[in-house]
């Protein structure tokens, strides 16, 4: 007997067992996450953080974006790191924004001219869940800012949201 006969059918089964990560493929039809940090005034033109998930893949960019009202400039885009994205974490997310149902929370801090956007958009089976703060604070989106920044490499820049101590009682 030829060792190929047994060695063919033997990768087949493994690819079919191990191949599967978890239910990866239903994952990805069901979850997706985008952050992305907008620069304003002085900080328009500085290269701003962009992490996204999709089912169980994620990609990490810092990208130069801008607008000025009518179109949109895409002038560059530095893939930082990508891979896996852990089930534990898209549970830990969902739990965060559990009760939430399809909103978009907005927030802003007037006076300021410069600083920047933050923006979070989640969507889970059909529901979207969007926060878009303008130089402020939420704590939901600071603790998924943490759960994104355990996939970021040390020696890489972490993504930062307006600090909450910044905001006057």
């Amino acid at each position: 007997m030829n060792n190929y006969n047994f060695i063919i059918p033997f990768l087949l089964i493994c690819t079919g067992i191990f191949g599967q990560n978890g239910g990866s493929l239903e994952t990805s039809k069901e979850f997706s996450l985008k952050f992305y940090s907008v620069g304003f005034g002085s900080n328009m033109h500085d290269e701003q953080p962009v992490f996204k998930v999709v089912g169980d893949g994620f990609i990490y960019t810092y990208e130069n974006a801008w607008s000025d009202g009518n179109n949109f400039f895409k002038e560059k885009c530095d893939t930082i790191c990508s891979g896996n994205f852990r089930r534990s974490s898209i549970d830990s997310i969902l739990t965060l924004i559990n009760g939430y149902g399809d909103s978009t929370i907005y927030r802003s801090t007037s006076g300021i001219m410069s600083g920047g956007s933050d923006n979070l958009e989640i969507i889970h089976t059909g529901t979207v869940v969007r926060f878009e703060l303008i130089n402020t604070h939420d704590t939901v989106v600071s603790q998924i800012v943490s759960i994104l920044n355990s996939y970021i490499p040390l020696q890489e820049r972490k993504i930062t949201v307006f600090p909450k101590d910044w905001l006057k009682d």
